[in-house]
C-alpha cells in the first residue's frame, strides 16, 4: 500500500541482521555500522572492515603455539616471551624422534648419567655442613662420583667435538641454548678443579698450606652456582631421555624383540644402561679402595673425631 511505498522510497537503511555462525560475507559487501562478526565467522579476503568491528588475533602455526595458547591469544609480551624462552632452555620444543639415532643415543647416555650424578652430588652436599663429623662419607662419595662423572664428560666431549668438527648429524641437531653454551665451559672447568683439588686434599692430608683448601672452596662456590642453573635447565630433558631409554631397554629384550610395535625403538638402550651401572659399580669400588689408602686424614676418617683433632688447615670453629 502507500505506507509500503513510502518505506521503500525512504533513504533510511535498516540494520542488517547478524550473520549465522560459520557463514562468510560475500565479496564486495559491507557490514552495517555497529555490527560485529559472529563468533567463528571469518571475513572474506578483500572486504573492508566496518567501523567498530574487531578481528580475533591469529598467530602463525609455529612451535611456540602451545605456549601462546597457554598464555592467551594476545600479542606476545614480556611474560609470554619469558615463558617461551624458558621452555626453549629446558627442551620443551625438542623433537627427539627427528634426531639421528647416534645423536639421540649420545644424548640418552648423557641424560641418564646426569641423573645419577645429581643424586650423588646431593648426597655429597649434605655432608658439607657437617664436614668433620661425616668426613669419611664426604671422601667416599667424592671418590664414588669420579667414574660416572668421567662417563658424562666423555659423552659431552664427544658431542662437542663432533659438532665443531662439522659432523652433519650433530649440526642438524643444533647447538644448545646460548645461555647453556656460555655456562658450559665455566661448569666444566669448575668441576675439574673442584674434583681435582678434592682428591689432592685427600692425598696430601691436613697441612698448614691453605692453598688447596682455598682452591677447593672457591671452585665449589663457582661450581654450585653453575650447576644449579645446569640442573634446572636439563632436569626435564634428562628425565625424558632416561625414560625413553628405559622403555627401549624393555623392548630390546630377546623375548619381545620380534614383537611388532608402532613406536620406533632406539637400539643399544641396554648397553647404555649397563655402561652407567658399570660406572657406578666402579665408583663404589674406588670408594672402598680409598678406605685402604693411608693418608693424613686416616685418623680422622676411621676413628672418632675428638674436639682438638681438627686439622691445621681447617677453621677451629668446627667440632
Amino acid at each position: 500500500g502507500p505506507a509500503a511505498g513510502r518505506l521503500a522510497s525512504s533513504s533510511v537503511a535498516l540494520p542488517a541482521p547478524p550473520q549465522a555462525p560459520g557463514t562468510r560475507q560475500a565479496p564486495g559487501t559491507r557490514e552495517a555500522p555497529g555490527t560485529r562478526e559472529a563468533p567463528g565467522t571469518r571475513q572474506a579476503p578483500g572486504t573492508p572492515q566496518a567501523p567498530g568491528t574487531r578481528q580475533p588475533t591469529r598467530f602463525p602455526r609455529t612451535r611456540s603455539d602451545a605456549v601462546r595458547t597457554a598464555v592467551g591469544e594476545e600479542p606476545p609480551g614480556g611474560a609470554s616471551l619469558l615463558v617461551e624462552e624458558a621452555a626453549k632452555i629446558i627442551g620443551a620444543f625438542e623433537r627427539r624422534e627427528e634426531r639421528d639415532p647416534g645423536v639421540e643415543a649420545n644424548a640418552r647416555l648423557t641424560g641418564t648419567t646426569g641423573l645419577v650424578l645429581a643424586v650423588l652430588f646431593v648426597l655429597e652436599g649434605l655432608t658439607v655442613p657437617f664436614i668433620f663429623r661425616f668426613l669419611s662419607w664426604h671422601i667416599a662419595l667424592g671418590l664414588l662420583i669420579i667414574p660416572p662423572l668421567a662417563v658424562k664428560l666423555a659423552s659431552t666431549s664427544w658431542k662437542f667435538s663432533r659438532y665443531y668438527l662439522g659432523d652433519p648429524r650433530y649440526r642438524r641437531a643444533g647447538p644448545p641454548h646460548p645461555l647453556l653454551r656460555a655456562l658450559g665451559p665455566v661448569l666444566l672447568v669448575s668441576t675439574v678443579v673442584l674434583m681435582g683439588s678434592g682428591v689432592a686434599l685427600w692425598l696430601n692430608g691436613p697441612t698448614n698450606d691453605l692453598l688447596l683448601l682455598h682452591v677447593h672452596q672457591a671452585s665449589f662456590v663457582i661450581w654450585f652456582a653453575c650447576v644449579a642453573v645446569h640442573f634446572v635447565s636439563h632436569f626435564y630433558r634428562a628425565v625424558r631421555l632416561a625414560a625413553g631409554d628405559s622403555r627401549d631397554a624393555q623392548s630390546d629384550r630377546p623375548a619381545v624383540r620380534g614383537a611388532r610395535s608402532d613406536r620406533p625403538v632406539l637400539r643399544g638402550a641396554r648397553l647404555r644402561r649397563r655402561t652407567v651401572a658399570f660406572a657406578f659399580v666402579a665408583g663404589v669400588a674406588l670408594a672402598a679402595y680409598g678406605h685402604t689408602v693411608a693418608t693424613g686424614w686416616s685418623h680422622l676418617v676411621f676413628g672418632p673425631v675428638p674436639a682438638h683433632a681438627a686439622p691445621a688447615s681447617a677453621p677451629s670453629t668446627h667440632p
